[in-house]
């Protein structure tokens, strides 16, 4: 059976583009061994481009992994990162964090697994993110402001970004 979360088409997608495979604890019960659920958390990562490069054509690479909750929260913190984008509305997992600097930006190829895929924005280091219904910054926008840890719902946006520019 398959893990409860790659049930949701965008993370069966995201997943299966980075070729990766969750992992289950059998725990042993007197009566039977008991499938348990995974203790990990889908994490995918990108760093900024500059403006010029996304103009020019240049697209972001994801890259993902199955991380521990807490491993995930510590490589954040210990690297410069502009923005979190989820899958979910709220914030909800899986999610793709963003390092590098603001006024850059990040844009995905029509194939990326997250071309299409972000519902709602978590704010880090940037307090301006843009996000945009096409490759390299045009077409359809809508802004989100805020500070650390601000998190957003894209409505009429929410599956439609194909690139972000982010700002101080």
């Amino acid at each position: 059976m398959a893990h409860p979360l790659l049930t949701r088409p965008v993370l069966a997608r995201i997943a299966a583009a980075c070729t990766l495979t969750p992992v289950a604890v059998v725990a042993q019960s007197p009566s039977a061994a008991v499938a348990q659920e995974p203790a990990l958390v889908l994490s995918c990562t990108t760093s900024t481009l500059s403006y010029e490069e996304v103009e020019a054509g240049v697209t972001s690479d994801v890259a993902c992994e199955w991380v521990e909750p807490g491993e995930w929260a510590g490589s954040m913190l210990r690297s410069t990162t502009v923005a979190t984008h989820y899958d979910g509305g709220g914030g909800v997992t899986p999610a793709l964090t963003v390092t590098g600097n603001c006024n850059e930006s990040i844009s995905f190829s029509a194939g990326d697994p997250w071309n299409n895929a972000i519902s709602s924005t978590r704010h880090r280091a940037c307090g301006v993110i843009k996000h945009f219904d096409e490759a390299g910054m045009g077409g359809d926008n809508l802004v989100t402001t805020g500070g650390w840890g601000i998190v957003w719902d894209l409505p009429g946006m929410s599956n439609r970004s194909s690139s972000v520019g982010y700002a101080s």
